[in-house]
């Protein structure tokens, strides 16, 4: 799924793997030995996301309630189908506006061809470990000298995605707690202490331990980072919150669909709360939705008994927002051609 954030540690844990160093050191090859390859590629990646899409649909708890058909059948009408249409739309909208304007620092893509960056690496992300298929395949569509700058940038945009989700998750967390835990409210308080300490002690940290990202240090990523406009970090960084607030606002109406009324208030913090625990938890991809039912299951148990309502939701947003999404990206993904790049960034 898009998801609002991910662990970018998990991600960049994987950043050095063979996968991720063909897409931006690619070798040269014969031209028929260079097709052949290409296409299994794009079979492998198209095919992986296909299956990741079936193993959830057939471990899905969802389905195991005989009423599910039938509550779902009275509660999507043509208006509700519509209007989570519009908001998986204005969702992708958000993202693909984030990655136009972090590329801007490279070239000026049309809204196009950032779209197509976005979908293709939709579809290499669900099916790669870790999510490193979408640095990659983003950074096929520039050229070679361009793709370790293209990875910083895609970074650097996940990194945005993971804040929103910890600054939203931990005031949904807080407002959880002083309304379901208060017994928690102590513990909550040392937490954010401690965050707030870890939040200024992790730089010195990367760079006491000499973390590195395909071989530039903690140093040279935030040299490469200073070197972008404010008015592109901020515009991105106001995309990141504002695709947030889409997503997070589409399980809120359909928690409203299920009957499910908490309040506005309780209910956005307890999905706040529900994102961010998802996001920490180190999944392979495979897993991801799994582990999200779960968690939110877990998460919402705490004012609501309606477990298949939740597993039901659940569901909805990946199918809305992970595998709708799949069908023009598998297009991209199965058409891209070097010889089209120049067209692609100008369409």
């Amino acid at each position: 799924m898009v998801v609002p954030g991910s662990m970018p540690n998990m991600i960049l844990s994987s950043a050095n793997t063979p996968f991720l160093r063909y897409f931006v050191d690619m070798p040269k090859l014969p031209h028929k030995a260079t097709q052949f390859l290409r296409v299994l590629i794009k079979l492998l990646i198209v095919g992986g996301a296909c299956f990741v899409i079936w193993k959830y649909l057939q471990n899905s708890k969802a389905f195991e309630d005989d009423s599910v058909g039938h509550r779902i059948t009275s509660l999507f009408t043509y208006s509700n189908i519509g209007i989570l249409l519009l908001l998986t739309i204005f969702n992708w909208t958000a993202e693909i506006f984030k990655w136009k304007v972090l590329a801007s620092k490279i070239n000026n893509l049309s809204f196009k061809a950032a779209a197509i960056h976005c979908l293709a690496a939709h579809v290499s992300a669900l099916s790669t470990p870790a999510k490193i298929g979408d640095y990659g395949t983003k950074a096929m569509y520039f050229k070679p000298k361009q793709r370790k700058k293209v990875l910083f940038l895609s970074f650097l945009g996940n990194w945005y995605q993971m804040l929103a989700t910890v600054l939203f998750g931990m005031i949904g967390i807080g407002v959880v707690i002083f309304h379901l835990l208060p017994s928690f409210n102590w513990h909550y308080v040392l937490g954010v202490i401690a965050c707030i300490f870890f939040w200024f002690l992790f730089p010195k940290l990367l760079n006491q331990i000499r973390w590195s990202f395909k071989g530039f240090s903690w140093q040279r990523i935030q040299e490469f980072t200073a070197t972008l406009h404010s008015r592109i970090k901020k515009k991105a960084m106001g995309y990141a919150f504002l695709k947030y607030l889409i997503f997070a606002h589409q399980f809120y109406f359909l928690l409203l669909l299920f009957d499910i009324e908490l309040g506005y208030g309780l209910s956005m913090s307890l999905i706040s709360s529900m994102y961010l625990l998802s996001s920490l938890l180190p999944v392979m991809q495979v897993l991801d939705v799994v582990v999200r039912g779960g968690v939110a299951v877990l998460v919402f148990g705490l004012a609501t008994t309606d477990e298949s309502a939740i597993l039901i939701i659940t569901l909805i947003m990946w199918l809305l927002n992970v595998a709708l999404p799949m069908i023009p990206g598998s297009y991209f993904v199965l058409t891209y051609s070097p010889r089209a790049l120049e067209k692609v960034k100008t369409a």
